[in-house]
């Protein structure tokens, strides 16, 4: 990690936060091969999606959560929107990541990595014991990313267009 970064550290959003995650929002489609979704579909839902958890992040819900990562000197570098959830086969608790978005200066430092051990050490806290999110196909960076923090393949989504 850069020694800019050094420092990082994660924390619960606040309603001063949501300018700064409704940018990020826009880091979620900023890669070449979004074949099967409107960007600008994908744009609006991540907003509202981050906006809704940022205000139950305020409001203390034991559900969901959005940790901002923070520089020393106090730049905001990046978030996580981490909740509660049931895996879809068995029904049981696990934790899902539905927003990491990191903001581009800071891509490629280790603020994503920082983010993702803040989203489970919030699941552990929770007793959960498993971490699972989505990531688009033809995302070849973020599924690298994944991949070197230990996730590996489930399942695979398939799509048709009609």
């Amino acid at each position: 990690m850069s020694a800019e970064y050094e420092a990082v550290t994660v924390r619960a959003a606040t309603r001063d936060d949501l300018p700064f995650v409704r940018v990020l929002a826009a880091r979620l489609v900023a890669f070449e091969g979004l074949t099967t979704r409107d960007p600008a579909a994908v744009l609006a839902s991540s907003e509202r999606t981050l906006e809704e958890a940022v205000e139950q992040t305020v409001q203390g819900s034991p559900t969901v959560a959005v940790l901002v990562a923070e520089a020393a000197g106090g730049a905001r570098l990046g978030c996580v929107q981490v909740q509660r959830g049931a895996e879809y086969f068995s029904g049981d608790a696990e934790a899902y990541v539905g927003v990491l978005a990191v903001a581009e200066d800071a891509e490629g430092r280790g603020v994503g990595r920082v983010l993702m051990e803040g989203a489970e050490a919030w699941a552990r806290e929770r007793g959960l014991r498993r971490l699972a999110l989505e990531v688009f196909a033809n995302n070849g960076g973020a599924r690298a990313f994944y991949e070197r923090l230990g996730f590996a393949e489930d399942s695979l989504r398939v799509v048709k267009r009609l």
